[in-house]
């Protein structure tokens, strides 16, 4: 089954697509959520998050984009060229950083002003120690920033840029349509087969643009769960959190025996649990929109495999 396309009907294109604009915006570490709220000024989403202790961050400079990224213990850099090549950050000290590379597999320490693996651009500026953050979500044509922006700090607080697609087009019948008449069979228990010729059927008649058309997403907070993300397009809806992908409503999802209650928690074994994971989800799905696909949830508590397989 295809992850781009494809992975729609099992709700993974609801994630995909949401993960161009917002996929540095995971929750940040444990702490308590103040607010979800709008800017007076501007009307824009916004969410913030109120650590329980002060929290050590990582300041990553790009040189070459003149942007700085706010890095926490446990996030991953991610590498323009190459998506399933990540660079975690281990540890954080007042002067140095402890990084692993997935390529080398090994820990590396980067000292003040040196370059971090993954980008040639890319160099470690300086450690702080925040009380909180807050990302505002701002509306930005394409080509949009795929991760979060640090715009300043104040008073031990972070603020960060988020960039989404602008409000998504509404009603497109004869592409929804199409993806409606791909027939998904159940060969074994969950175990299903899809029509290569009727997925590349639904590709031309417009389901590849529906699928990568952005979603209608809303930022929560909440004291249990942090941000989340209301996410809202043809194939599905429901809740993203660290925990995973909740669907509220399986839409398109529900002819490839995905229900309501279920959450998605990894895709040909990458896992949906933060936004990061998502960008890396999406680049892959750009380059495969047709390759087959494994999806592992939980349903009422109980792990469950799909496989989906194009023939």
């Amino acid at each position: 089954m295809g992850c781009g396309l494809v992975a729609g009907l099992v709700g993974a294109c609801l994630v995909l697509p949401a993960s161009r604009a917002i996929a540095a915006a995971s929750p940040a570490p444990a702490g308590s959520a103040s607010r979800s709220a709008s800017s007076p000024a501007e009307d824009q989403p916004s969410a913030e998050i109120s650590f329980a202790a002060p929290t050590r961050f990582a300041l990553i400079t790009e040189e070459g984009r003149n942007r700085q990224r706010l890095v926490g213990v446990g996030d991953a850099l991610l590498d323009p060229a190459d998506p399933s090549h990540l660079v975690t950050l281990q540890q954080i000290e007042s002067q140095r950083i402890q990084v692993r590379d997935s390529r080398l597999a090994r820990d590396t320490w980067v000292g003040l002003g040196g370059r971090v693996a993954g980008s040639p651009d890319r160099r470690y500026t300086k450690t702080v120690v925040l009380r909180g953050v807050e990302y505002q979500y701002v509306p930005t044509p394409a080509p949009r920033d795929p991760e979060a922006r640090l715009v300043r700090l104040q008073d031990e607080r972070a603020f960060l840029v988020v960039e989404m697609p602008p409000p998504p087009p509404r009603g497109r019948p004869a592409a929804v349509a199409a993806l409606a008449t791909v027939r998904i069979t159940e060969t074994a228990p969950h175990t299903y087969a899809l029509s290569r010729a009727e997925l590349q059927a639904a590709l031309n008649q417009g389901a590849r643009q529906l699928a990568q058309e952005g979603p209608e997403v809303v930022p929560q907070v909440s004291l249990h769960d942090g941000v989340s993300l209301q996410i809202s397009t043809p194939f599905a809806a429901g809740r993203l959190s660290g925990r995973g992908f909740e669907v509220r409503n399986p839409k398109l999802a529900a002819q490839a025996g995905i229900e309501v209650g279920d959450v998605i928690l990894t895709l040909n074994g990458q896992a949906v649990n933060s936004l990061r994971d998502l960008t890396t989800l999406y680049q892959q799905a750009q380059r495969t929109p047709l390759a087959d696909l494994e999806v592992r949830l939980e349903r009422r508590g109980v792990p469950i495999t799909k496989v989906y397989r194009v023939r």
